[in-house]
């Protein structure tokens, strides 16, 4: 391990056994002390979270105003939420998202605020497993000055003032977080760092989607249907269609349908059509199924999402015949189209008052 007093310096990847080089970092935050080590970000100042002693001389040591809040570098979403409470819907899409990753989310708390966020860092996440408590982190600079991410610099100027300086062998990354505030669903974007300001918005509009666990063209009438309603209910919002078999390719119809559509006054914008994948269920805002066993998938995967899934009935006696895995084909579709349409039109009046 390299570790000397003189300079309390330790190279954590260099450590014999790097569950010393994690324990040396944990005796130091549990005795109040103050460690300048790496993120997945920039550099920074860390410490206890529950050690206000630490964190004002932290913030003597920055010559920053006393009441300028810190990061806080959780090791989990759980962990977060043990903080704040339950993250509001828009904060927890981010949240599953981006994290681990380079976004700091501000949200309330019992009194005030607090910027959470979850790093891409294995050292950093090891430490906070093994203190049991997350990290008040901070960037290492003079206050108004740009960041140092340089660790010569870094012992240069503040080598006297911590208690423990953590170096690695990864190369450093000088742009620092993205910072967002989320206040009753309102997403504000403070700071744009590493993760773009579209990318963010993106993620945070409201999602619907459509999950059908067979290959079938009956998510995507739905999808079409329900986009149509109320002048274009999803208006900035965007839709998406997740399939494990797409038997066709990507954002097409049969030619049938499209003019069967089309003859009865729909719009053919066509929803993104994607194979299931697990993000894309963790952060919609409405999951619309259209059967038992794709309910029962979604629950099992994520089940915090179960409040959020709408259960589109499909009667198999009102299905006309012939038919395929239950899905009618007479002509042009269009049994079938005015089936969801009722059904649709059912969910459209309870949802679009929260939109």
């Amino acid at each position: 391990m390299t570790y000397t007093e003189k300079n309390k310096i330790i190279n954590i990847d260099n450590a014999d056994r790097r569950e010393d080089a994690i324990q040396q970092i944990v005796d130091v935050l549990t005795d109040g002390g103050i460690v300048a080590m790496p993120t997945d970000t920039v550099y920074g100042f860390c410490c206890h979270y529950e050690n206000e002693d630490a964190k004002e001389k932290i913030a003597k040591i920055k010559q920053q105003p006393k009441n300028k809040p810190f990061q806080t570098l959780v090791g989990s979403i759980s962990e977060a939420e043990k903080l704040c409470g339950a993250l509001p819907k828009t904060a927890s899409k981010l949240a599953r998202s981006f994290w681990p990753g380079a976004l700091t989310i501000i949200v309330n708390k019992e009194k005030g605020t607090i910027g959470l966020r979850l790093p891409a860092d294995q050292d950093i996440c090891a430490v906070t497993k093994k203190l049991q408590s997350p990290l008040s982190a901070t960037s290492i600079n003079i206050h108004g000055c740009e960041p140092l991410n340089n660790r010569e610099e870094i012992v240069k100027q503040f080598g006297n003032d911590v208690d423990l300086i953590v170096v690695n062998n990864k190369e450093s990354k000088p742009i620092p977080s993205t910072v967002v505030k989320v206040e009753n669903e309102k997403l504000t974007i403070l700071r744009e760092g590493s993760i773009d300001k579209d990318t963010i918005t993106n993620i945070a509009k409201t999602c619907f989607l459509f999950y059908f666990e067979q290959k079938s063209f009956r998510a995507i009438f739905a999808a079409i249907i329900l986009n149509n309603m109320n002048g274009g209910l999803l208006g900035s919002s965007k839709t998406i269609v997740l399939t494990p078999e797409i038997s066709m390719p990507a954002n097409t119809l049969p030619k049938s349908a499209e003019t069967t559509l089309t003859e009865m006054g729909y719009k053919l914008t066509l929803p993104k059509i994607k194979p299931t994948n697990l993000t894309d269920i963790d952060t919609a805002d409405y999951i619309f199924t259209f059967s038992d066993n794709a309910f029962n998938e979604i629950v099992n995967t994520s089940p915090w999402q179960k409040d959020g899934i709408i259960k589109v009935p499909i009667k198999k006696s009102e299905i006309p015949k012939p038919s395929i895995d239950g899905f009618g084909i007479g002509p042009g579709y269009k049994e079938d189209i005015i089936y969801l349409e009722k059904e649709i039109w059912k969910i459209h009046q309870k949802i679009k008052k929260k939109i």
